[in-house]
């Protein structure tokens, strides 16, 4: 089974490789003191989920992916009825797909540049897919 990454592993990941400091990201974020960033990287404190967009858009990520990491994380039940009732218009074939995606990579969110979409189209056409 795949680990799936938490959201205080994910946040002291997305710290580490910002070219900002954690006291800019704190800031731009709405925090007064960048000390509550490392409080939610120790996982002695968790992302207030009101939060989670303002936090995504310091650190240069996605809000929707961080303000997701969060809800599956904290509010699971929570997260699962709005997940049913507001999906996107997405097949359940396709949902297949996300839901692979998300756990090969550990939730992360990843980018997909024109060399790897290249690659996705060779193997959709060698499928017989497209």
């Amino acid at each position: 089974m795949t680990k799936k990454m938490k959201v205080a592993e994910y946040l002291a990941h997305r710290l580490d490789v910002s070219e900002k400091t954690q006291k800019e990201i704190a800031a731009e974020a709405g925090y007064t003191r960048a000390n509550f960033l490392s409080m939610i990287r120790k996982g002695d404190s968790k992302i207030p989920i009101a939060a989670a967009p303002r936090l995504a858009k310091a650190l240069d990520i996605s809000p929707k992916h961080l303000t997701r990491l969060v809800m599956q994380e904290y509010h699971p039940e929570i997260w699962e009825v709005l997940e049913s009732t507001f999906s996107l218009s997405v097949t359940e074939n396709e949902a297949v797909l996300i839901e692979h995606l998300r756990e090969k990579t550990w939730n992360t969110d990843p980018i997909f540049n024109e060399a790897f979409l290249a690659k996705f189209d060779r193997l959709l056409a060698k499928e017989g897919m497209v």
